[in-house]
């Protein structure tokens, strides 16, 4: 018998090799997420489309009962610290350059990338300022013109 891997929001059952796997990530539950070896009753109670991960904890009691294989741990981002030519804004970079003020942000777009384009040194001032996310900066100084794909950053 072949078993399709069973995706739902933010955890999977699995089966490889005949053995079957639990899998949640880290804030679905706890803290942790983690990877725990469970059984076939399992696997086909998840095949449920309406069935949730906590219920499937609960019912059988997965925590106690069955071989936790590994924890997943958040990602630990490193820490960016602002310079004075360059600030770590709420979405953006802004970056001063020679005589030149930049601001770039990532593309929320299949593929990702960013796009950076030059602003006034209001603007960056104003930006390290840290009262404005990146739309408020567009929407303060009108910036939606340079929003175009020639700005973005190969």
């Amino acid at each position: 018998m072949k078993f399709k891997t069973i995706k739902k929001t933010g955890w999977k059952v699995t089966c490889d090799n005949g053995v079957f796997y639990l899998t949640y990530l880290p804030g679905v539950v706890g803290e942790l997420g983690a990877s725990y070896q469970v059984n076939e009753e399992i696997y086909k109670k998840a095949l449920d489309e309406n069935i949730e991960l906590i219920q499937l904890i609960e019912e059988f009691d997965i925590i106690k009962k069955f071989h936790k294989v590994y924890d997943i741990k958040r990602p630990e981002l490193p820490f960016r610290e602002n310079t004075p030519t360059k600030y770590y804004g709420r979405g953006f970079i802004a970056t001063k350059e020679d005589n030149k003020y930049f601001l770039e942000y990532q593309l929320a777009r299949h593929g990702g990338g960013s796009r950076r384009f030059e602003i006034t040194k209001e603007v960056y001032e104003e930006a390290r300022t840290g009262k404005y996310s990146n739309s408020e900066l567009f929407k303060k100084y009108n910036l939606y013109h340079l929003d175009v794909p020639e700005n973005d950053v190969k």
